[in-house]
Order: structure tokens, then C-alpha cells, then sequence
């Protein structure tokens, strides 16, 4: 997984914070494509090619830039 500096979400805190880059069809994006979203729908419902790649089903813990997020934002709101 990739991550960029978000100067919007680290104005929402108050701090520098890092958000995902998505990279599809060789471009990266920081928010995701609706091209992705589309293809990604359409394997769920139509099935994809042997050996398509598919993201976890369930998010074990939160990633590292989402915890720093969620901190800065409480410690900015107190």
C-alpha cells in the first residue's frame, strides 16, 4: 500500500497526516477511481478471471495512518 501527505485530512486535525495512494491501470490516484470501484463491483458480482487479485475481505486492525488521524483529531477538538 501506498500513502501521500493529505493536507486536507491533516487540516482537519491539525497535524501532517499520510493518506492511501491507489494505483490502477499503472496511475496513482489519492482518491479512488471509479473506474476501480466499477471493476471491482462487477468481479464480486460476475466473478473474475482465474487468479484475479482481490483486496482482504475484512480489515483487521486500523492502519497506522488512520490511528495518528483519528488521535490528532481528538487532541485538536479538546
Amino acid at each position: 500500500m501506498k500513502e501521500s501527505l493529505c493536507e486536507s485530512c491533516g487540516d482537519l486535525c491539525g497535524e501532517d497526516v499520510n493518506c492511501r495512494v491507489w494505483v490502477y491501470q499503472g496511475k496513482e490516484y489519492t482518491t479512488p477511481p471509479k473506474g476501480m470501484i466499477i471493476d471491482a463491483i462487477l468481479r464480486e458480482v460476475y466473478g473474475g478471471p482465474a487468479g484475479a487479485v482481490h483486496g482482504p475481505s475484512k480489515m483487521e486492525t486500523l492502519p497506522d495512518n488512520l490511528k495518528r488521524f483519528f488521535a490528532a483529531r481528538r487532541n485538536k477538538e479538546t
